[in-house]
């Protein structure tokens, strides 16, 4: 049997259930509490002001890896 396709049925499979799932919820209305408010400013503030060399190292990294994939993807012409 091929293994590809059992591996490609589990995971529609997973997801499937999963969305089936949130349209359950969404359906039946279940009541999480009241939503809590985060401060936006505190929080904007926490990462331009006092974190805002590991937030430009974090995004270099983030661009290094998207070329990276890129650069790997494209070397073999796109196939395995």
């Amino acid at each position: 049997m091929d293994t590809m396709g059992l591996i490609y049925k589990f995971i529609s499979g997973i997801i499937a259930i999963t969305f089936l799932g949130a349209y359950a919820i969404s359906v039946v209305g279940i009541n999480f509490g009241e939503p809590t408010y985060l401060a936006l400013p505190l929080i904007a503030n926490a990462i331009f002001k006092d974190f805002i060399l590991a937030f430009e190292v974090l995004s270099i990294l983030l661009l290094a890896s998207l070329i990276g994939a890129i650069y790997l993807a494209r070397k073999n012409g796109g196939s395995e």
